[in-house]
């Protein structure tokens, strides 16, 4: 190895690159004789330190022209390229578990005369879920793990939101995934039964970790419950050293003060703070103030502070609610009298544009539509406070056997933006059960319950609540075809069906949500 270092010392100076930080390429021998290619980065001199380990899909090369996030002179980095993928390409086997590939890296490191014995991982989205892999698998010397952006417990609802086919995330990395499966498992079946179970490994971990994700991030429902099992679950000596923190982000914009057509500053800077704590309390044996931070730190949008406490779930337990009323408005009562349903098109050929996760302006390219029901309060003489789950109870009506309905939670700024902070949808065959599937019968009145998920947001005096309702949210989620048939097939145009929502005395349409 100190050969190989001199051999990149050489390399540096005809590169002129800086003498104190160099990156060398290795292979990391894994168990069935395949080997993974890695980079070694370092700085001089080279002494015994701890390492960040980084399993990466994305190609460990491009890492290479970004920042790395820790300081050379306290660690080593290795990335490494997952098992089937870029360098490590010729390791791939068909349904191997990278666990054991994380496992075998983390020892292979540890041996090493340059370590110390020590090894943290890191990483984000993917990067992040290979860290659980890796933990439930309990190298000895895997001391620490900051997985970020993904959640531990995959299920149903990684895949299917309220029944509704989750096409933008899949489409995203369908190398990832086998789809034709997860479409031909579109209700919550035997199949999904046995995937939760298999995913369900929080009581396995046993060593600290520290997660964090973004309020318009995939899974922050997922990742808060992911949480709590740990807190709970995990090895008893390590449950009061896990933490997590919720910011105003999205999954591709974490700890950036831009999102969308927000601005957030006030959230930039805790979770590089925290990181650098973590490892340096883990890894270093660092007397900071880690264990001082709460369990729990999220961002309260609009009020644009962290809070903080122990349980999630036991935080906001009270619970607000809005009523849909006629003429497009929002009432803290329902109406007197029987009223005028909100009545719209939704035609599959004609889809209401998703646009990203992040709180964008709906108010010109979603709220101008003919097919997307606008309900709105007057100016708001007190701030309204959401920290917890977000919910919408529609009572509706289709001409169809089967259609979605889509929610979106708006926050209106006095300028006249209408800045989307939280969403959901439900298909209808789904409304009772997501296992036990039942056409609607066309004309016929249904309850519907669409989950918006899980937030932290003041909505100031001033400012109105504005939710709004059509039957598609594309390509974020796939279209409905109204025909009741089979759901995703490859080819298909589909109905047009007409919807409505009711808002009466005897049809209690409403937001509701919970708060602290």
């Amino acid at each position: 190895m100190k050969k190989a270092l001199g051999l990149v010392l050489i390399l540096a100076c005809i590169l002129s690159l800086p003498l104190t930080a160099a990156y060398l390429e290795i292979q990391i021998p894994a168990r069935d004789g395949k080997s993974l290619a890695a980079d070694l980065y370092f700085a001089l001199p080279i002494v015994r330190k701890p390492t960040i380990l980084i399993q990466t899909p994305y190609n460990k090369n491009f890492l290479r022209n970004f920042s790395l996030p820790f300081e050379l002179d306290k660690y080593y980095i290795v990335i490494v390229d997952w098992r089937g993928f870029y360098g490590s390409a010729g390791a791939a086997v068909p349904g191997y578990d990278i666990g054991l590939d994380g496992y075998d890296c983390v020892e292979w490191i540890a041996a090493q005369s340059w370590s110390d014995g020590k090894v943290g991982t890191y990483g984000g989205s993917a990067l992040g879920a290979v860290q659980y892999m890796t933990a439930r698998r309990h190298p000895p010397h895997l001391v620490c793990a900051n997985p970020t952006i993904s959640d531990l417990k995959k299920d149903y609802g990684n895949f299917y939101d309220g029944g509704v086919y989750r096409k933008g995330r899949m489409d995203e990395h369908p190398e990832f995934w086998d789809i034709p499966t997860i479409l031909s498992h579109p209700s919550k079946d035997s199949y999904w039964v046995n995937y939760e179970a298999a995913g369900d490994y929080a009581a396995e971990i046993n060593i600290p970790m520290f997660l964090a994700t973004g309020w318009f991030d995939h899974f922050p429902a997922q990742i808060l419950s992911d949480f709590k099992d740990l807190q709970t679950k995990s090895n008893i000596q390590v449950r009061a050293k896990h933490k997590l923190v919720v910011g105003p982000w999205s999954h591709l914009t974490m700890n950036q003060a831009r999102q969308g057509d927000m601005s957030y500053p006030e959230a930039v800077g805790l979770l590089e703070t925290m990181t650098a704590a973590f490892f340096g309390r883990f890894l270093r044996g660092e007397t900071n103030a880690y264990e001082s931070y709460p369990a729990i730190q999220f961002f309260q949008m609009g009020d644009n502070q962290w809070l903080n406490t122990t349980d999630w779930q036991g935080y906001g337990r009270r619970e607000g609610v809005l009523f849909l009323r006629s003429f497009g408005m929002l009432g803290r009562s329902p109406e007197l009298n029987m009223a005028p349903a909100g009545i719209f098109q939704y035609n599959p050929a004609s889809t209401v544009p998703s646009l990203d996760d992040t709180p964008v302006n709906f108010a010109a390219l979603v709220e101008n539509r003919s097919d997307v029901l606008v309900y709105a309060t007057p100016a708001l003489s007190q701030p309204l406070k959401i920290q917890g789950g977000v919910k919408a109870v529609l009572c509706v009506f289709s001409d169809r056997l089967d259609t979605d309905f889509a929610v979106w939670l708006c926050d209106v700024l006095p300028d006249g933006r209408s800045i989307r902070m939280a969403q959901g949808i439900q298909r209808l065959r789904y409304r009772s059960s997501l296992s036990q599937p039942e056409l609607a019968t066309p004309g016929q009145m249904c309850s519907i319950t669409v989950d918006l998920g899980e937030l932290a947001l003041t909505i100031p005096p001033g400012h109105r609540v504005r939710l709004d309702i059509s039957s598609s949210c594309y390509p974020r989620n796939e279209k409905n075809l109204n025909d009741g048939g089979p759901m995703y097939p490859p080819v298909g145009s589909g109905l047009i069906a007409t919807n409505s929502v009711y808002h009466s005395p005897i049809h209690l349409s409403r937001l509701i949500w919970e708060f602290h």
